[in-house]
């Protein structure tokens, strides 16, 4: 997957769940009618050469196949990165966040650092820490 890909999040609409995980040619119109919805009423256009289909190891090649050729989205690959925050099909362990701890890291190192007091960089980090956290889990 190209790293600069847009990955369409749909949050909160237990609905659609049973349409991304059926893969049926009717889901898949269902979806499709619903992304051409929201190309209508928002004015945007969705770029379906970049935009992305994960798929479980458990749907049939046929059936992957058909979506793909269906929607013309691309095929996406597991693990892969979401505003920065690793999408996997396993538990979260610590080292799937190395990456956002050393960008953290970066951040607050350097010049602004040193203009800090030792409390100030305490509640630079934990803001930091707290937004980290309600950005990569707001969406559970």
């Amino acid at each position: 997957m190209h790293t600069r890909q847009p990955v369409v999040t749909l949050v909160g609409i237990n609905s659609l769940s049973a349409l991304l995980t059926n893969g049926s040619q009717r889901s898949v119109q269902e979806l499709l009618s619903i992304l051409g919805q929201y190309e209508r009423w928002l004015g945007q256009v969705i770029n379906k050469q970049k935009s992305t289909v994960f798929c479980f190891s458990k749907i049939s090649q046929s059936r992957k196949r058909r979506l793909l050729h269906n929607t013309g989205f691309v095929e996406g690959h597991f693990p892969f990165k979401y505003l920065g925050v690793p999408i996997i099909l396993d538990h979260l362990k610590q080292l799937h966040f190395e990456d956002m701890v050393n960008k953290m890291r970066q951040k607050l190192s350097g010049w602004k650092m040193r203009l800090l007091s030792s409390g100030g960089k305490l509640i630079l980090f934990k803001i930091l820490e707290n937004d980290c956290s309600l950005y990569s889990f707001g969406f559970e």
